[in-house]
């Protein structure tokens, strides 16, 4: 125990000091390996956005294994780490040849590169979510004693603290991106802004008092990020499109949700991103375009809090034929910070989003 102790230990320092996780992650299994030295061990991790997994870690397997994990759904079940997130169970395959629970390119998989028995241990983060697992293979002439599954299991918690360290990684990245995106799209709305005021007030006393008053109110906005505590989704979205609010319709409908801080910055990007579009492509772009944001958020109903934005009124919508950076910044961030699930439509009519997610305190801390 106190080998372990001294590994997490280690493991959280370099955690602290910004060590890359995929190098975190290896040195755990290695861990493992030193300790028992018939065994292979390895770690799975999930993108939450797709709910499928991403390549593999196991140090001592030819890198073709974990790659040959990338991209397998969770939701499937085809092999015992799949089940494992899904259930949130540790799950014992003693002979993976003739074990039918599982899908046979999944076994035919494991055989290939001499898995011929396993157990896969799932890495919940501190709420539970389950972000991958913990890998032991093993001789089926050699299963596993109760004292080295037990040590697993705390392997597995240290895998989960870190692949929970990876996603606010990953998240980092996003912001950093984000960021640099948001910067280009700022000086063009702002540009916008500009011109579509000018046009609609051409009288230079009205232009810059209406001009003075949407900069502050999108100054408003722009801080929500940097803002800590709870914030209002509603004040949020009222906020963030104040400056569009003179010439074109806008409609909130939805109960009081405070969001968490990490989500909260989560819909500022969003909102920020499609409000951008908007002023680009869609119903913000002419005189009298309307956008329609509602909401459904009730926790003592069944369902998952649901989030619509529809436009209108706006030009002809087409729709893209590539996702571009903004787009995936709403799927990434939304589902990072809550795992939320985007869908969006492009009707001629006007642009849609719709966005579902369980209902969790990562989402909101108090609804009223």
């Amino acid at each position: 125990m106190e080998i372990f102790e001294g590994l997490r230990s280690d493991a959280l320092s370099r955690v602290a000091h910004g060590d890359p996780s995929s190098e975190i992650l290896a040195d755990i299994a290695n861990h493992f390996m030193d300790r028992f030295p018939h065994t292979t061990a390895g770690v799975t991790a999930i993108d939450r956005t797709t709910l499928a997994f991403e390549p593999g870690i196991f140090p001592t397997l030819s890198p073709a294994f974990g790659d040959a994990l990338a991209g397998i759904k969770v939701a499937d079940k085809p092999g015992s780490c799949a089940r494992a997130v899904a259930d949130g169970e540790i799950i014992d395959v003693p002979h993976v040849p003739s074990d039918e629970r599982f899908a046979q390119a999944w076994r035919d998989m494991c055989v290939k590169f001499g898995i011929t028995a396993m157990t896969s241990f799932p890495a919940p983060q501190r709420d539970g979510t389950v972000l991958g697992t913990f890998v032991v293979v093993y001789d089926p002439q050699s299963p596993l004693d109760y004292q080295t599954r037990r040590l697993a299991e705390k392997y597995a918690q240290l895998c989960g603290f870190i692949l929970a360290y990876r996603r606010r990684e990953d998240g980092q990245e996003l912001i950093v991106g984000e960021l640099q995106h948001r910067t280009r799209n700022l000086i063009n709305t702002i540009g916008a802004l500009v011109y579509s005021t000018l046009k609609a007030n051409p009288d230079m006393e009205r232009f810059r008092k209406v001009l003075d008053g949407r900069l502050s109110a999108m100054a408003r906005a722009h801080s929500l990020a940097l803002s800590p505590g709870n914030t209002d989704l509603r004040q949020l979205l009222v906020d963030t499109l104040a400056p569009y609010s003179i010439d074109h319709q806008l409609n909130f409908e939805g109960p009081k949700l405070l969001l968490s801080e990490q989500s909260a910055v989560a819909f500022c990007l969003a909102t920020h991103e499609l409000a951008t579009n908007a002023v680009k492509y869609g119903s913000l772009s002419r005189s009298g375009g309307r956008i329609d944001v509602t909401w459904a958020y009730d926790p003592e109903a069944e369902g998952d809090f649901r989030f619509d934005w529809v436009e209108s009124g706006g030009p002809q919508v087409v729709a893209p034929t590539r996702q571009g950076f903004g787009q995936r910044t709403i799927h990434a961030g939304l589902a990072s910070a809550f795992d939320a699930k985007v869908e969006v439509d492009y009707p001629e009519e006007g642009f849609r989003m719709s966005l579902s997610a369980p209902r969790s305190l990562r989402l909101g801390s108090s609804v009223n």
